[in-house]
């Protein structure tokens, strides 16, 4: 008799076909994707096209965690979206400190790629974050936000991960302080920085950057 066997099969078959619906609704990337490695600058990626949070708990380790988001997306840009946008408050560039130049190629980053933007308020940061997100030629935005706020709830986040994930660019916010409050992020990392590595021929001389991230989300 093979009406057992083929129910079986028919079974397998709507179970595949479920699990790939499911796939596709979460969208589910690798944590961490391999970005194009040489010796000077470790291959790490984060995964494009969606909303990223990484927070650490104080805002003087907001060097750390700009470093990470840039090293993150370096390999992001290309031709056809070329420009990476950094938006900061105005007022908070002197306590958290904004982008230098030069220093933006030890993370792959050239100068002339990343706009930096400084609105007033947060409402203007948000909406220059949505803009950002519905240019073509952008790759990717950081928001830079050091303080809570209002206007940014669970609903303004959730409009701006629909966004990143219609537009195919890449949502990276940057928090600081011990409090998680809820967000549409579709991953949230927790960072520390960590002691850099040893340089072969002078052990007290700093090396390679080195940071300590855990995944809270995701």
């Amino acid at each position: 008799n093979m009406r057992p066997i083929m129910q079986g099969q028919s079974k397998e078959r709507a179970l595949a076909h479920l699990r790939a619906r499911i796939a596709n609704i979460e969208k589910r990337p690798p944590l961490l994707g391999a970005g194009a490695a040489d010796a000077a600058r470790p291959g790490f990626a984060l995964p494009q096209g969606m909303m990223h949070e990484i927070c650490t708990d104080s805002s003087r380790n907001a060097g750390a965690v700009l470093g990470l988001a840039l090293g993150a997306i370096r390999n992001q840009p290309s031709a056809t979206r070329p420009a990476l946008l950094y938006l900061q408050l105005r007022d908070e560039a002197a306590e958290t400190g904004f982008p230098y130049g030069t220093g933006l190629g030890l993370f792959g980053i050239t100068a002339e790629a990343l706009i930096l933007v400084r609105p007033a308020s947060i409402v203007e940061l948000l909406w220059a974050a949505e803009e950002g997100l519905s240019c073509r030629a952008v790759a990717a935005v950081i928001a830079d936000i050091g303080t809570t706020s209002r206007a940014f709830d669970f609903t303004a986040s959730r409009r701006l991960s629909l966004r990143a994930d219609a537009s195919g660019a890449t949502l990276l916010f940057l928090r600081y302080g011990a409090w998680r409050e809820a967000s549409a992020a579709q991953l949230r990392w927790h960072l520390q920085p960590a002691l850099s590595a040893e340089m072969e021929f002078d052990a007290r001389a700093p090396g390679q950057t080195r940071w300590r991230a855990r995944l809270e989300k995701g």
